[in-house]
Order: structure tokens, then sequence, then C-alpha cells
């Protein structure tokens, strides 16, 4: 009986990292749309493509993270370009929004997801942190860049 319970918890901690992996990734594409600027690539996981529907290229292990070409670079504005570098965070923030609103939390079998996806959620303000690479290194980019000359 212990050992079908830490299944369950397992998959559902596994899916609710995944979920928040693409909640934060779709994120900066959508944010990079509000400012009509193109969307390429979406990569869902790590590992080799698995299947490819429109940008988004789901992967082996759609839990080990994702990949999302910095679109911050394409914007004309310091605003814009912050806020697609933030827009994953954001995104996964929104959605814990949901997630409270809708109570989902309070719903037994949903409350490990829940529980996993709200650290998740948490856990990413740490790509705040500058380091190359970072969202948070191209959230400073973009907001101390200077103005394209026209």
């Amino acid at each position: 009986m212990l050992s079908r319970l830490f299944d369950i918890v397992v998959w559902q901690s596994a899916l609710a990292v995944a979920i928040s992996v693409l909640v934060h990734e779709v994120g900066h594409a959508g944010v990079q749309r509000i400012f009509k600027l193109p969307v390429k690539i979406i990569e869902w996981g790590r590992g080799p493509r698995i299947l490819k529907i429109g940008v988004l290229e789901i992967r082996l292990l759609p839990f080990a993270g994702g990949i999302y070409p910095n679109g911050s670079e394409l914007s004309g504005s310091r605003i814009a370009g912050a806020l697609i570098a933030a827009g994953g965070i954001l995104a996964q923030w929104i959605g814990m929004v949901v997630i409270g609103r809708l109570q989902l939390h309070e719903i037994a079998w949903l409350k490990t997801f829940c529980i996993a996806y709200g650290m998740c959620a948490f856990l990413s303000l740490l790509v705040l942190i500058p380091f190359k690479g970072s969202d948070g290194y191209y959230l400073f980019k973009a907001l101390v860049k200077r103005r394209q000359q026209v």
C-alpha cells in the first residue's frame, strides 16, 4: 500500500513539473506574440524529439526542463524585452492563481500535483538570478540596453 502511494506521489510530482515547464516556456512565447514578434520554436523537455506540433517540440523527458530561444532580444523596447524574459515566471504564477481560484488543491487526488506545481512556481523565482543564459540575465540585459537608433 505504501509503495503504491509513493508511486502516485512520484508520478503526480513529475507531471506537475512537466506541466510547470510547459507553462513557463509557453509564457515566454505568449508574451512575445503579444508584442507581435515571431515565435520559431518551443522545446518542451530534453532528449530526442518525439513529436512536433506547430512550433512546439515535445522531447522524451518533458519534466527535465525546456528551451525557449531568447525572444527578448528581438524586441526594440526595453519593456517588451523585459516582459518576454519574465513571461515564463509570470505564466507559472498565473497558473498558481488559477489553481487557487478553482480550488484544485482541495481535490484529494490533485493535492500532490498542486503542491508540486506550487513548489515549481516558487523555485522559478531562482531563474531571476542574472547568470548568463538565465531569464534573469535576459531581463537585466533588456532593462539596461540602449535604445535602438532609428
